[in-house]
């Protein structure tokens, strides 16, 4: 990823995690911020934390990503989830439960996942499992509950995936 170095020196130095997506564009996250570079059209573009700018990401260390349902881009930082908005180049933020309980358990996403029934599934340090349907829209939150043996084995989740229809976490 040489070409980073010519965009932002501080970018290529700790990188978190790449994802290609349906449009195979490249979305590159990084301990410093957020890479956006489309092969095709030989163009990258940058995106850091504001504090003062609520449509930027929401915390330049971005650790996963993923798409609905819909084609909306997802994606997990240290300060919560965003979603891409493409016209404008901005973000759309969620945090912790700011709109009538309309949020997340913990704003440490580590992990995304969305699954064939329209599911996004987010996976928080500490926070548990949290989810909603795109079509819904409110979150859910699973959690570890040691006196029921059929919840979460713990509230930091690093990995989701789904296959044949079964949630692997």
């Amino acid at each position: 990823l040489r070409f980073m170095d010519e965009i932002h020196s501080d970018l290529s130095k700790d990188i978190r995690v790449i994802y290609e997506a349906r449009d195979k564009s490249l979305w590159i996250g990084t301990f410093y911020g957020l890479v956006h570079t489309i092969p095709s059209l030989h163009e990258s573009f940058v995106f850091f934390h504001d504090p003062d700018n609520k449509k930027t990401i929401n915390h330049s260390t971005v650790r996963a990503f993923a798409e609905d349902s819909k084609g909306n881009l997802l994606i997990g930082a240290l300060g919560g989830l965003d979603i891409y908005e493409p016209d404008t180049r901005s973000f759309r933020r969620f945090s912790t439960m700011e709109h009538d309980g309309y949020g997340l358990s913990n704003i440490f996403v580590s992990s995304l996942c969305t699954d064939s029934y329209g599911n996004v599934w987010i996976g928080t340090d500490k926070g548990g499992l949290n989810y909603y349907n795109v079509y819904q829209k409110p979150f859910g939150c699973l959690v570890h509950n040691p006196k029921d043996g059929n919840s979460l084995s713990n509230n930091t989740i690093n990995s989701i995936v789904e296959k044949d229809g079964l949630l692997w976490i």
